[in-house]
This record gives structure tokens, C-alpha cells and sequence, in this order.
């Protein structure tokens, strides 16, 4: 816990540390936080009122389970998932040329100089946005959304703390009825590299990745024993 909390500094944001063997949760800050030694032996007015009027830094929020954020090239792994499971080849090849062009859309690979011809194995050693943007496109939304939602994304872990977020896991559905805009390729795509309307919490991620570590196992994160 206290590495932890020197590794965020001042920085606002989110860790947390569990073990996958069991969803035990080994440490986890979230930061700026709160002196707890100033409401002892009660909370003074004053700093309540600091606390909660506090837009910027919003101390009593509890990023790890309470802010959603997106996942970026972290949700990757799980396109790949979604993919191998619609049947695609992990021997499956695309060519990067360092951007991904759909329509008027053109999302850019962290190489600008592109990747060119990659399979699976070396577009996730390379964190590719266009491999994935390209893989979305080829097996469509329906496998990512159920493989994002059979890791957990999209709904509480069940953790022993109060506010738990279940963070956004968005389907066209969703999309209509909450921006009253239809589903569209590029949706797909930015979702694939953990992007647009896809948002989770950090406990979310570490509960996700730990079934990548255990074999597939989602475990129930904990506090107490």
C-alpha cells in the first residue's frame, strides 16, 4: 500500500493491486485524497465543506471503483479474444501503414511509419491500433461486446466497498437511446483499441486481466478476508 501511493505522487488517478488467484485485494489508492487525521475527533465544518465543494480535485471520490475512464491499448488482449473465438486465425495478417482510414475517419497508429504486414501475436506486442481497428471490422461488434462482457466490463465486480461503478459497456441499444444516434463502424473500432463510448473502472481492468493470468477465471475482488 505504501509503494502504491508513492508511485501516484501528486497525480490525480487510480491503482490498485489484486491477486488473481483469488480477487484479494492487496493494495489500492486512489489520489488526491484526504488527511483522515483532520476529522478526528469529529469533521470540522470547514473541511466537510472543502471536501465536497472541491470540483477539480474531488477528494471524496474513490477513482478505483468509482471513476470510469477509457481502457486504451489495455482492452486489446480482449479484441484479440473476441476475435480468435469468431474464428479468426491468429495467423490472420494486416498491413499497417501507420493509419486506420474509414470513411472520413482516420485514427493513427502510435508508429506513423506503420507496422507493415503483422499477425496477431506481434499486433500485440506492437499495441497496433490499425490491426485491431482492421480485426473489428472483419468480425464486427457482436463477439468483442460479448467476450468485454464475459470479462466483467460493463457491470459491478461485486466488491466489499460502497459506490461501486458498473462503468459503460455500450451496445447499440445504448448508443440510440442515450445520444439518439445509431450504431456505426467506426463505434466498433474505436471500441476495439479501448476507445469512444467504452468506459471502465480500474478495479474493472485488474479483475479482467486477472482472468488473463489465472486461465479465465473471473475472480470477486475483496477487501476483507
Amino acid at each position: 500500500q505504501r509503494t502504491l501511493e508513492k508511485a501516484m505522487g501528486g497525480y490525480r488517478g487510480a491503482g490498485v493491486v489484486i491477486d488473481p488467484r483469488n480477487g484479494e485485494i492487496l493494495a489500492m489508492a486512489s489520489t488526491p485524497g484526504y488527511d483522515n487525521n483532520e476529522m478526528v475527533p469529529f469533521i470540522p465544518k470547514a473541511i466537510w465543506q472543502d471536501l465536497n465543494t472541491d470540483r477539480l480535485r474531488r477528494p471524496l471520490l474513490n477513482r478505483t471503483i468509482q471513476g470510469i475512464y477509457p481502457p486504451g491499448s489495455t482492452f486489446k488482449p480482449f479484441t484479440a479474444l473476441a476475435g480468435l473465438t469468431a474464428g479468426m486465425s491468429p495467423e490472420w495478417e494486416h498491413t499497417c501503414n501507420g493509419v486506420f482510414t474509414l470513411g472520413t475517419m482516420r485514427l493513427k497508429c502510435w508508429n506513423t511509419y506503420g507496422h507493415h504486414t503483422i499477425s496477431l501475436h506481434e499486433a500485440l506486442a506492437q499495441s497496433c491500433n490499425v490491426y485491431f481497428c482492421q480485426m473489428a471490422q472483419e468480425i464486427g461488434y457482436a463477439p468483442i461486446l460479448a467476450t468485454a462482457g464475459l470479462a466483467g466490463f460493463g457491470r459491478k465486480t461485486g466488491v466489499d466497498l460502497p459506490f461501486e461503478n458498473a462503468g459503460i459497456l455500450p451496445t447499440p441499444e445504448w448508443k440510440q437511446t442515450m445520444r439518439n444516434e445509431p450504431w456505426r463502424p467506426g463505434d466498433t473500432s474505436l471500441i476495439s483499441i479501448g476507445q469512444g463510448l467504452l468506459s471502465v473502472t480500474p478495479l474493472q481492468l485488474a479483475v479482467a486481466v486477472s482472468a488473463l493470468a489465472n486461465g479465465g477465471e473471473i475472480v470477486r475482488p475483496h477487501v476483507n478476508k
